[in-house]
């Protein structure tokens, strides 16, 4: 194993590589401000005084019209890109990222603008760069507090995040312990009241630190790889190189020997700049006074070396300043934060071909036919004039005033050289021009608009055809955009944010907010295209989704909400489809959602026992069996009591027969006492009767028992 690389060999390998990579920049650079020109319709260098000197804008044509058809494909109502669960545990931290990560493109940064510049890169000068990283601001915030006691302050000045205290006393005393009676010490002793202390009022200077996730379209002429890489993942060297000042080096961190060591003024990358903006040129500063805003070049890097000498290169983030290249970072990285636009890649390059590049040399063409077509209109309208010499005033015929008078000694001493106009002999060759640039570009008048002649002469399968036509490339466009380099920047978002973010977040989706973690999501998640392309056209999709939502509405209806075929759930998102399709950006203001939780239906009762029940029923079945043998044994009872009611009935009756008999032969028999004794013995069931009251209150009790509780009226 080879020992560890030295500090001077990293730092003559990342100079070499980087000094390369800006040359390559160059050479790419040179194509890049030529289609800047040919877009700002600037003139070729060709022109001859007197001529006509016009430049037509095939380049812009084609930009301007595909522009706004990619800007509403990133940014219509549907989203562009989503994240996809691993598994059905990840299926709602998806969601969570994607509603999160349209609220980092579009509210924490100027989505639409920073993806307008990388478009506009992309389809002009080839590549479209975004860059992504963690920003962290430490804002200073002041508040005042009063009757704070010296305890207090000295709390305040602990704390890390307190960088300033201004302290006044109030002249107000403060004791802990107010002298009175029944205070008393451990000891049962009375104790001393504690001695005042003074209040102080303070004003406390703190720093908040707030993180958030940024990103920015890097300008064509800052980026720089390797001439050899395929793409950004594999380059050798990729990364971030301009002119920055020491001011933005301190806010950095960097310490202030490193940066008095750094030597070479700012390098040259204003050409392209001035070539962007038209009729503007950047400010010289060489006159600066200022040194904390003196510019010095600066790179940040991601460069594939053998640092740690194991013989497997590895990934590391460098940053190099000045124009000896000094190293003031060097650090293991898992990736380069960046990603790549580009509408027309070239197989096995990093760098592809613009949109505007396709139709440069038709626009140059079409120049010098529009321009040769124009001289000749002009000299059939002002042909030359031949006049002989002393016989005309040149005066006169220099004057180029209508109606003016022209002075010659002799008739016929001027003749009018007309030139025939030859203009309409050029009419079909920008014909073929034009045609030849819409087969290259696909934008055709389909893609901008068809005009009424056009809807009126043309049949309609022949302007579905062109419309189609137009549209598939601009989805062809789109769709090489979002796999070539979209994905890859949504997944270095996604992978920042797990990494820095240390807390929920609250975020806004479907006009109500709800609290994300990043903490919780999976870095690793794919992320899959969301936006219908390279399908069927919008009327046709619109189409489909009202005869899927007519089959559900029948589904519906005859089978119930809960049928195995759509419910209320896939309905809804059928008509969220169509309304998106419409035009409509929030489509649940009009339809609920059936993921929000909070019109979720009541979870189902969990299903009993089976063993539960079955004991449930036995313990029904005894009770049972022990009421019927309640019953019997009342019956039973009943019988006996009757039966012997009977008979005594009949014997008392006989006894009254024979005491009457008795009483009539003249005998004294006491008929009350035999009255009383049977009475008495008829009171000997009380017994019984009691015990057949008390059979009856189980019996009763029991069924309550069986019957669930009604709650009390007007209870809720």
């Amino acid at each position: 194993m080879a020992d560890k690389m030295t500090k001077e060999t990293l730092s003559a390998i990342v100079k070499g590589l980087l000094d390369d990579a800006i040359d390559y920049n160059e050479e790419v650079g040179e194509m890049r401000m030529a289609s800047t020109d040919a877009y700002n319709g600037e003139k070729y260098g060709n022109e001859v005084e007197g001529r006509s000197q016009v430049v037509t804008r095939e380049v812009r044509d084609a930009v301007e019209v595909a522009k706004p058809a990619l800007m509403r494909i990133f940014f219509g109502t549907h989203r562009v890109l989503e994240y996809a669960p691993e598994g059905p545990d990840d299926v709602q931290p998806a969601r969570d990222a994607t509603a999160y990560m349209e609220h980092v493109v579009n509210d924490v940064n100027p989505g639409y603008m920073e993806f307008l510049s990388a478009v506009d890169d992309a389809l002009i000068r080839k590549n479209g760069v975004f860059k992504a990283w963690w920003e962290e601001s430490e804002t200073p915030v002041q508040s005042e507090h009063s009757g704070l006691t010296q305890l207090e302050i000295d709390m305040l000045e602990q704390d890390p995040e307190v960088i300033e205290i201004e302290v006044e006393q109030t002249g107000e005393q403060y004791a802990y312990q107010v002298p009175g009676p029944g205070v008393f010490g451990p000891d049962g002793q009375p104790l001393p009241p504690d001695e005042p202390e003074p209040l102080f009022n303070a004003t406390v200077t703190r720093i908040t630190t707030k993180g958030r996730l940024r990103f920015q379209a890097v300008p064509p002429e800052e980026f720089v790889i390797d001439r050899k890489a395929r793409n950004i993942e594999s380059a050798r060297l990729v990364g971030h190189y301009r002119n920055v000042t020491f001011s933005y080096l301190r806010e950095l961190g960097y310490p202030e020997d490193v940066l008095e060591d750094l030597a070479g003024s700012e390098e040259d990358q204003d050409m392209e700049k001035e070539a962007r903006s038209v009729g503007i040129t950047t400010d010289d500063t060489e006159g600066e006074t200022d040194d904390s805003m003196r510019e010095v070049p600066y790179a940040e890097l991601w460069v594939r070396v053998d640092y740690d000498g194991d013989g497997v290169a590895e990934l590391r983030r460098i940053c190099v300043a000045g124009s000896a290249r000094k190293i003031l970072e060097n650090e293991l990285a898992d990736e380069a934060p960046l990603a790549s636009l580009c509408p027309s890649p070239v197989a096995h390059q990093a760098i592809g071909r613009a949109l505007g590049e396709l139709v440069e040399d038709i626009q140059l063409i079409k120049t010098m036919v529009l321009r040769n077509t124009l001289d000749s209109l002009a000299s059939a309208i002002h042909p030359d004039v031949a006049a002989v010499t002393g016989e005309v005033n040149f005066d006169d015929l220099l004057n180029t005033e209508r109606g003016r008078i022209i002075r010659q000694n002799r008739p016929g001493m001027i003749e009018y050289l007309v030139q025939p106009f030859v203009g309409e002999k050029a009419y079909p060759i920008m014909q073929y021009l034009d045609t030849l640039a819409e087969a290259r570009t696909g934008m055709n008048e389909a893609a901008q608009g068809l005009n009424a002649d056009a809807l009126q002469s043309t049949a309609a399968n022949a302007i579905e055809n062109a419309t189609q036509a137009a549209m598939s490339r601009i989805e062809f466009i789109a769709r090489t955009m979002i796999e070539g380099g979209l994905k890859q920047f949504y997944k270095i978002l996604l992978k920042l944010a797990t990494e820095n973010m240390d807390r929920a977040t609250m975020v806004r989706l479907n006009d109500r907010f709800i609290a994300v973690d990043p903490r919780a999501w999976k870095a690793t998640m794919d992320v899959k295209i969301a936006v219908p392309l390279g399908s069927a056209s919008l009327e046709q999709r619109l189409t489909l989704l009202q005869a899927i939502a007519s089959k559900q509405e029948q589904a519906i209806q005859m089978a119930g909400p809960n049928n195995p075929v759509a419910g209320i759930k896939e309905y809804v998102n059928t008509l969220v489809e169509i309304a998106r399709l419409g035009g409509i950006v929030d489509p649940h203001r009009h339809f609920k959602d059936p993921d929000d939780p909070a019109i979720q239906p009541p979870p189902p009762e969990p299903q009993p026992d089976p063993a539960l029940i079955l004991a449930e029923a036995e313990a029904a079945r005894v009770q049972q069996e022990g009421m019927l043998k309640l019953k019997e044994l009342e019956l039973k009872i009943w019988e006996a009591i009757q039966k012997d009611d009977r008979e005594r009935d009949k014997n008392m009756a006989d006894i009254l027969l024979r005491a009457q008999q008795a009483a009539a032969q003249g005998q004294q028999i006491d008929i009350q006492s035999i009255r009383a004794e049977i009475e008495r013995e008829r009171e000997g069931h009380s017994y019984a009767l009691g015990l057949i009251h008390e059979l009856n209150a189980a019996r009763k009790q029991a069924q309550e028992a069986q019957q669930p509780q009604q709650p009390p009226q007007g209870a809720m």
